[in-house]
């Protein structure tokens, strides 16, 4: 009799593409981290190298996917988001810009066309 067969990795972010984040002013953001690891790694975002904090009382929400929400984005969520991965075998960090934008009325959508 064999035991089974358990593969376990620490995380990464190695082909999984992450930001830049396009953050409109007054508007929800969605910046999803899906990294690669197994077991499931946890997920802890900060901004600007400090920890975000989530809850009710918060503008920052953690989905279980490991999405951070902005519920309405102000003047002073720009900057650096950085994604921390971890499970019991390492961590890995992925890092991207949150470029603030004005209202999404300012932002032409183009048509695609392929003939």
């Amino acid at each position: 009799m064999t035991a089974p067969l358990f593969a376990a990795w620490k995380p990464s972010f190695l082909g999984v593409g992450f930001g830049p984040f396009y953050l409109f002013n007054q508007s929800q953001a969605r910046l999803p981290c899906k990294p690669l690891g197994e077991p499931q790694p946890s997920v802890k975002w900060f901004k600007d190298s400090t920890a975000v904090s989530y809850g009710q009382n918060s503008s920052y929400k953690l989905e279980a996917d490991g999405t951070l929400v902005i519920t309405k984005v102000t003047n002073g969520d720009g900057g650096t988001y950085t994604c921390m991965a971890q499970n019991y075998l390492g961590k890995a960090n992925a890092t991207a810009p949150g470029i603030l934008l004005g209202k999404r009325n300012y932002v032409k959508k183009l048509k695609l066309t392929i003939s």
